[in-house]
């Protein structure tokens, strides 16, 4: 699943790679030009106020957050991975307003709060925060992790 899918970069990624994917955004505009792809299933849902509700049922090999922060749900995503599912989050952390969006600390990670929360039920295969400057500069915390 490619949550919070965005402009479904990581969606066509993991669609290159052959993989069925399951994008979710609440606009869903910028993901029609995939919609065709027979891997792939779009599905319009606002997780802030659906929760993760369509996919409590579901379970998931892999999960993909990216540059999306809602708390409320960080539970329901470990309980939609299957065991030896992946989840791959990375968003940005509190720093970030030094650099641009999100500036609102509502929407910033504290210090290892990824490695903190999902450490409880997940195996922490790599973690990283800090300054990045990759694509552009940020501060942000990544972390890929296996579901026991």
């Amino acid at each position: 699943m490619d949550m919070a899918a965005g402009n479904g970069r990581h969606t066509q990624f993991l669609l290159d790679k052959g993989y069925n994917v399951i994008a979710v955004d609440q606009n869903i505009t910028n993901l029609i030009n995939l919609e065709d792809h027979p891997k792939l299933t779009i599905i319009k849902a606002n997780l802030e106020t659906n929760s993760c509700a369509p996919f409590n049922r579901r379970v998931f090999q892999g999960i993909v957050v990216v540059n999306y922060l809602y708390r409320p749900i960080f539970q329901q995503i470990i309980d939609m991975l299957d065991i030896g599912g992946i989840l791959i989050f990375q968003t940005f952390m509190v720093g970030n307003e030094l650099y641009g969006r999100p500036r609102n600390p509502d929407y910033l990670l504290l210090k290892n709060e990824l490695k903190k929360f999902f450490s409880k039920k997940l195996f922490i295969l790599d973690f990283e925060q800090g300054y990045s400057d990759c694509r552009s500069k940020a501060v942000t915390q990544k972390i890929c992790a296996i579901k026991k």
